[in-house]
């Protein structure tokens, strides 16, 4: 069984403290085969609703120079890559950073909206305001995945983790043409879906995309899976991995995407 963190933050993203190395130690400690770095790269201010965010590449530079600075990891593949955020609302900006050399893998991620800030900001008060909001974000996912800006679709159900501290649940299955419409695009483009694990080790009590929403990917020829923590500080490296395993092994994938320079290949889940 192979263990491939393709989700870590370090202190190149402005909410993560962490050095690489530190990062890349945890990982190897852990017992993971391979890891790949996203640092943010966020095309709009997350708490400054559409306004570019021009810091979005300095981040990327300092990541980097940590990159080509932080040595080998005996029996740890190391690759960098970036989280691309808003690449609906900036395309053009979003097609130059994902041809950026040296990359080898880009998430997308839509963390926040046109004219809205990050949904980690928001005070979610009313569930038809919720509603029409996620209703919102899985458009701007589906916008995001025709651009095709990305190797695989990030954390898709990120909208739980935030509205459910305050007593909102917005049950997914409701959205079920909206997931099959995203989920045929990301297909027949050849993008993959990134099972997210924060939610387990945040509260949320699931993973994202949720049981439901991989298995709907599943069922409708999804093959292009990735796997990531999420994590921002060592101790999260590789997190809740058994439970990624179990679930996509449950839901009948066999193998999992590893990218380099863009191209997946795919190793054997167990």
């Amino acid at each position: 069984m192979q263990y491939i963190d393709q989700h870590l933050h370090t202190d190149s993203s402005e909410d993560s403290i962490a050095a690489m190395k530190d990062m890349a130690a945890a990982a190897s400690t852990a017992g993971l085969d391979a890891i790949c770095f996203t640092d943010h790269c966020d095309l709009i201010y997350f708490n400054r609703a559409g306004v570019p965010d021009p810091n979005c590449y300095e981040y990327w530079s300092r990541s980097v120079r940590e990159y080509n600075e932080m040595g080998k990891f005996p029996g740890l593949k190391v690759r960098i890559g970036m989280e691309l955020g808003a690449i609906n609302q900036d395309p053009e900006n979003a097609r130059r950073c994902y041809e950026t050399e040296g990359l080898d893998f880009t998430l997308g991620s839509v963390h926040s909206m046109r004219d809205q800030v990050d949904f980690c900001l928001i005070k979610y008060r009313d569930y038809d305001e919720c509603r029409n909001m996620v209703a919102q974000y899985l458009d701007e996912n589906i916008e995001t995945a025709k651009l095709g800006y990305f190797d695989s679709l990030a954390h898709v159900g990120y909208t739980i983790r935030y509205m459910m501290p305050y007593g909102i649940e917005i049950d997914y299955t409701q959205f079920e043409d909206m997931l099959k419409e995203l989920y045929s695009i990301l297909i027949h483009s050849g993008k993959g879906l990134e099972l997210n694990t924060s939610g387990l080790r945040q509260g949320a009590g699931t993973m994202f995309p949720t049981k439901y929403m991989i298995e709907l990917y599943r069922q409708c020829g999804g093959e292009i899976v990735t796997v990531g923590s999420d994590a921002h500080s060592p101790g999260d490296v590789g997190s809740c991995f058994e439970q990624a395993t179990e679930l996509l092994v449950g839901v009948g994938f066999r193998y999992m995407a590893v990218y380099e320079k863009h191209k997946p290949s795919f190793v054997k889940i167990r």
